[in-house]
């Protein structure tokens, strides 16, 4: 079981969070994957990327909307993710951190 506030791994089935306080719900919607390492890949591959897809086509020079665009796209990712907002494959939140 997750803390739906904090994140953090909680053994047994108690009825507040050991680290944050909160009152716990068991909730089956939390996805046991990193927040960090899935906030960490949507920065890293969301710039690399980007960047491979504007230097692709050599044959004309990038305008501001090719570099924009993408980067808006990895930063929006990363906030989704940050903040715990990201699902995994199966619809589940990614929340612990």
């Amino acid at each position: 079981m997750f803390c739906s506030r904090c994140g953090k791994e909680l053994t047994g089935s108690p009825a507040f969070c050991v680290s944050c306080g909160a009152r716990l719900v068991e909730n089956r919607n939390i996805s046991p994957k990193s927040r960090l390492a899935t906030s960490l890949l949507a920065w890293y591959l969301g710039f690399s990327a980007s960047t491979d897809s504007i230097w692709q086509d050599r044959d004309r020079h990038p305008d501001a909307l090719d570099l924009w665009r993408p980067g808006i796209w990895t930063i929006i990712d990363f906030i989704v993710a940050v903040t715990g907002n990201m699902k995994d494959k199966e619809g589940r939140l990614i929340q612990k951190w």
